[in-house]
This record gives C-alpha cells, structure tokens and sequence, in this order.
C-alpha cells in the first residue's frame, strides 16, 4: 500500500501533519474526514507533487492600480467554495485557482497563502496578512468555518454574499449611468454649438444690421454664453474649479466626518433616494442573515457588517444598533428606533426573535428588497429615458431657434428691400 503524507486541521483548529497508509487517496481522503479533519494537503509520500505548478509561476501583465478587482475576487471565492465542496485538499485548491485567475496581484497573495499555509499557518492567518483585500467580513467567515469545520459551506455562504453584493452594485449603477452619460452628452453639445458653431453666424447678424439684444433674446442669451466659455480666463477658473472640487472630495472622504457628510448626501439624493435605501436594506439584511446562519456571534456580526456597509450613514446607524443590544435592548427595538430600517424590517426580525429563526427571516427581507430595487430601477429608467430625449431635445430646439429666428428675420428685411 503506499504512503500518502498529510496536513490537516483537527477539530481544535491545531495543525497536524502525518503520513497514513491506505490502499488509495480516495481512501485516506475518507479516513481524514471521519475523523473530523479538515484537510489542508494530502500528497503521495515517495514523490511529492508541486504544490504550485509551474504554469503558476507565469508572469502575466496586468494593470491594477486600485488593488484586486472585485470581480477577481467574487470567482475566486466561488471556485475556491465549489473546488472545498468537490472534496480537494485546500493547497491543492489553491494552487488549481491560482492558475486560472486573470488577476497578476492576486496570483501573488495566493501564492504567499499557499506558502504560509504550508509552514503551519491557519487559512485565517494567511488571508489576514492581505486585509487589503480581504475584509474583516471574509476574515471571519473563514475562521468561523475553520473552527466548525464546514469552510467547504461557510466560504460558499461568503460567494452567495459577495454575488449578491456585487449584483447590487451593478443594478445601481445601471440605473445611473444612463442619465449620467446623457447629462455629460448634453454638456459637450451645448458647449460645441456654443463656442464653435454660433461664432460661424455672428458676423453674418452684425452684417445685416440687426437689433439682437432688442429683437431676438434668445439668440443674445446665446451670444452672452459664447463669450463666456471661450473665454480663457473663465475656462481657466472653471477647470481650475472643476480640479478643487475634486481634490475636496478626496481629502474630505478620508475623514468620518467627511463621509457622512458625502454618504448622506447620496443618501438622499433626488430621484435615487427609494432606490438608495432599498439597496442599503438588502445588503444589510443579506450580510447579516448570513453571518448568523455561520455561526458568528451577533455583536461580531453587527461589527462586519458596519465595516462593510460602504456608507457612512448606514455603518453608524448599525453600529448604534449595536451599542444598543451591548446595553440589553432587543435588536427589533433598536432597528424601529432608527429611521434607516423600514418597518417590515422590524416586523419580520420581532416574528424571527420571537421564533428564533432571525437568519431566516433576514435573508427573506434581502430578497423582498432585492425584487423591490430591481422593480425600482425599472421604474426610474423607464421615466428617465423619454426625460432624457425631451431635455437634450429641448437644448437643440432652443439652440436652434436662436439661430434660426435672426436669419429668418434678415430674409424679411430683404424681401422688403426688394
């Protein structure tokens, strides 16, 4: 029978390592488990297999100023969940996954996990030295399913969570980015008709001896604006602007004070307030129903989810929430205490307290609110793109009857010269 060396997790969380014989690796894959291992590697004894291939080693370019992307990061946890749940060791795991991620940083960070695994590190610790990109929701997931022994379910959990999350963020800035292009479409029409074309009729309206400024307000107005965005002072000072405003936003976002003052602006932005809050509520209840369900504890989980809200404003009212049950109050009485929480949401989590289903009960608010985003993006896009057409039509007829009203008036004047 040959040999096969391992390195497990017993159910202690401890690092253990040996070397079994078995007829098969099947058979000392089964063996491991029965004992309540979570294996870490498993290779045969005589000739040991690269943890990480060659292939893996590839130097591939990639440009990522901003860190790992989100979406490398989703894949990953979604193989990395489906490759625990086929029964591969976790190196092994790793190593396959770090062959096909399209991301050259993250390659790197799960080659020095793999590394630091394989010296007697937990999973946890060897993700912890990367914080950057994996947040303390991720960091405590995966010591939850470490300690439990169910990192297969609890990482599939976080892929659940993190899709979701990322299918939220998707919808929102579908909805946005609509009237947004359209705006900044209009912006550089108006200033092309203004500063390039009108300048084409002024001397043909100087010419004819017109009164502009008595006869034709429109086309005034036109003229006013057209010495203005070309002029270079007033370029200057408004780009000049533009880059201050810019650099103000940065500097007050790495204050608290900063993003709260920015978050709740966004928060109840017009137009976009329902579609904001409905987003907020379901990612909340989602993260938190799903961190019950792992097995975190309850103020921890608050804490997670505070960390990862992305809004200022909503952080601080979970974290309220959570100072308010450290202090002994239920959770549904907090959440009907803040505005933020709707009050469906209080009554589906008194009916999971009362019952003690709260998991439950968290993820079926996540989808209530998950449908009621989606129907509400729908609702403002279907609004927002007739708006559209009707404002970036109006721009060009208003432009155009300040063009056409002074030469339809210079056609009269020499029809009854004639």
């Amino acid at each position: 029978m040959p040999d096969f060396e391992y390195r497990v997790i017993d159910p202690d969380g401890k690092m253990q390592v040996g070397v079994s014989v078995v007829a098969d690796e099947s058979a000392c894959m089964e063996a491991l488990r029965a004992k309540g291992f979570q294996i870490v590697d498993l290779r045969p004894a005589v000739a040991p297999e690269e943890v990480l291939p060659a292939g893996a080693r590839r130097i591939r370019f990639a440009f990522e100023p901003f860190g790992v992307p989100q979406q490398s990061l989703v894949f990953f946890t979604r193989q990395f969940a489906t490759t625990l749940t086929a029964g591969l060791p976790l190196l092994r795991a790793l190593g396959t996954l770090l062959q096909q991620s399209s991301s050259q940083r993250l390659r790197r960070i799960l080659t020095d996990v793999s590394t630091t695994i394989q010296q007697g590190t937990s999973l946890h610790d060897a993700l912890a030295r990367h914080k950057g990109t994996f947040n303390d929701l991720y960091l405590s997931m995966v010591r939850v399913g470490e300690a439990s022994g169910s990192l297969d379910v609890t990482v599939r959990r976080l892929a659940d969570v993190m899709e979701k999350d990322m299918a939220l963020r998707r919808k929102v800035r579908s909805a946005m980015a609509y009237p947004i292009f359209v705006l900044a479409f209009s912006c550089f029409l108006v200033y092309a008709l203004v500063a390039f074309l009108l300048p084409q009729f002024r001397p043909i309206f100087e010419g004819a001896g017109l009164n502009i400024r008595r006869d034709y307000p429109i086309t005034q107005f036109l003229i006013d604006l057209s010495d203005l965005v070309t002029n270079p002072y007033v370029v200057g000072g408004v780009a000049t602007l533009f880059v201050a405003m810019v650099v103000a936003y940065r500097l007050l976002g790495r204050t608290s004070a900063g993003r709260f003052a920015i978050d709740s602006a966004k928060f109840y932005f017009p137009f976009a307030h329902d579609m904001i809050q409905k987003a907020a509520i379901a990612r909340f209840c989602r993260t938190f129903g799903v961190l019950i369900k792992s097995g975190v504890p309850l103020l921890e989980s608050l804490h997670h989810v505070a960390g990862a809200a992305g809004n200022e404003m909503v952080s601080r009212s979970i974290m309220r929430v959570s100072r308010n049950i450290r202090g002994g109050s239920r959770i549904s009485t907090t959440l009907a205490k803040i505005a933020l929480f709707p009050p469906l949401l209080v009554q589906m989590v008194t009916v999971g307290e009362e019952t003690a289903t709260l998991d439950v009960m968290f993820e079926r608010v996540a989808e209530y609110y998950e449908d009621e985003l989606e129907a509400a993006i729908t609702a403002l896009t279907s609004l927002l793109e007739p708006a559209m057409v009707i404002f970036v039509g109006a721009l060009v007829c208003f432009f155009v009857l300040g063009v056409l009203l002074p030469i339809l008036g210079i056609s009269s004047a020499y029809q009854n010269q004639m």
